[in-house]
């Protein structure tokens, strides 16, 4: 399952949300798919479950404009970004260990 099933999946009533997965689309309002501030935060606590990162705060906020597209937007660039920065630990790890083996 890609990101955008597994959101809109999570978003409906099979995860935290009210609706069934089919009624939510891409284009949809967070509140007429019947997610308000709480509903959201729970929302967001198993995105970081299921996708196992940590939303940044400026993710968190909910507003009347905030569409299910946006959501799947923050989960793609928080992907991108925890990849990016994991490629660039294993890059220091593997310098480090290369300049310990060249020194003994």
């Amino acid at each position: 399952m890609d990101i955008a099933e597994t959101v809109r999946t999570l978003m409906s009533n099979k995860g935290c949300g009210l609706l069934d997965r089919e009624k939510i689309k891409d284009d949809s309002i967070l509140y007429e798919v019947g997610f308000d501030s709480i509903r959201f935060m729970e929302l967001v606590v198993i995105l970081e479950e299921q996708f196992n990162t940590q939303f940044p705060d400026e993710y968190l906020e909910l507003s009347e404009k905030t569409k299910v597209s946006d959501i799947m937007d923050a989960v793609h660039l928080e992907r991108k970004r925890s990849t990016e920065y994991s490629l660039r630990c294993k890059l220091i790890k593997t310098i480090v260990c290369y300049s310990i083996k060249k020194r003994l």
